[in-house]
């Protein structure tokens, strides 16, 4: 089903983006290769799964996940439905994780395979469905929610090192504004962008949804808690050509694995001092 794109749509751009790139290549990672059209489709197997759980437009999902495929398809599946996603990362503190379960009214939670135990536990005291994050069958794309720029399109939450965490509201027009406005990156559909960011942080905004609402590739970085290895063999695996991530991370990779910027074009990072190749 075609569908106009809603200009203030998260979701919409991305939906528009994949009705025109088909059969490009949208998540790249070291075993699968995922066309614009089957990421939708797996988004669209999620959304459905979210609105026969009740979820409703505006209602908070949490995405319990690490960097995945099936990471990916479930923020695009709550965009899809008009739900809030707050990614939360497995790998965080149990009392990080437990404070944001209680702080939000979660209406569902988006669980990957190896992390299901544990995302039972961290909402056992909440009343939320806990749906598992690994449908394969692929539908035909569907209608979309309607929401407006203001409204809401994810919560991140700070790392509560100088007191509680806080809740940070995204709305939709901030994200598609950061992928859809001209900037210096100028990311385009020829571009591959290194994901190795924790989805529970607003680099994973960058990294992820920029690239896939302008046509680009994102290369995974699959490990849960990835060395430096790990990130300079997916850069070269795939020919990475923009980077987005923090100084010390970039650092480390030019230090012990310069070869990684072969093909890369734009390196973009923050937090520190930046380190040039010699």
């Amino acid at each position: 089903m075609a569908l106009s794109r809603p200009t203030h749509s998260t979701f919409g751009a991305f939906f528009a983006t994949a009705l025109g790139c088909g059969d490009a290549i949208a998540i790249r990672t070291g075993a699968e290769l995922i066309s614009y059209t089957d990421l939708s489709k797996r988004a669209n197997m999620v959304a459905k799964n979210l609105l026969d759980a009740g979820v409703e437009t505006g209602q908070p999902v949490a995405i319990f996940a690490s960097r995945s495929i099936d990471a990916v398809a479930g923020i695009l599946g709550c965009l899809q439905v008009g739900a809030i996603f707050v990614p939360m990362d497995p790998t965080f503190a149990p009392e990080h994780l437990g404070f944001i379960a209680q702080d939000l009214p979660i209406k569902a939670v988006l669980a990957s395979p190896t992390n299901l135990t544990t995302a039972r536990n961290v909402f056992s005291n909440v009343s939320a469905a806990v749906l598992l994050l690994d449908e394969k069958q692929l539908i035909e794309l569907q209608p979309i929610a309607e929401v407006t720029g203001n409204d809401p399109a994810c919560i991140l939450y700070t790392s509560g090192t100088t007191g509680q965490p806080k809740g940070v509201v995204l709305p939709h027009r901030a994200i598609a504004t950061m992928a859809l406005s001209e900037s210096p990156l100028s990311i385009s559909a020829d571009d591959v962008v290194l994901s190795a960011a924790t989805i529970a942080c607003d680099g994973a905004l960058a990294e992820i949804l920029v690239p896939l609402m302008v046509g680009a590739s994102v290369a995974l970085v699959e490990a849960e808690t990835p060395a430096v290895h790990d990130v300079a063999d997916t850069m070269i695996l795939h020919g990475v050509t923009v980077a987005l991530w923090y100084a010390g991370l970039q650092n480390l990779v030019v230090a012990h694995r310069v070869d990684a910027f072969a093909t890369v074009r734009i390196s973009e990072q923050g937090g520190d001092v930046m380190s040039l190749p010699m």
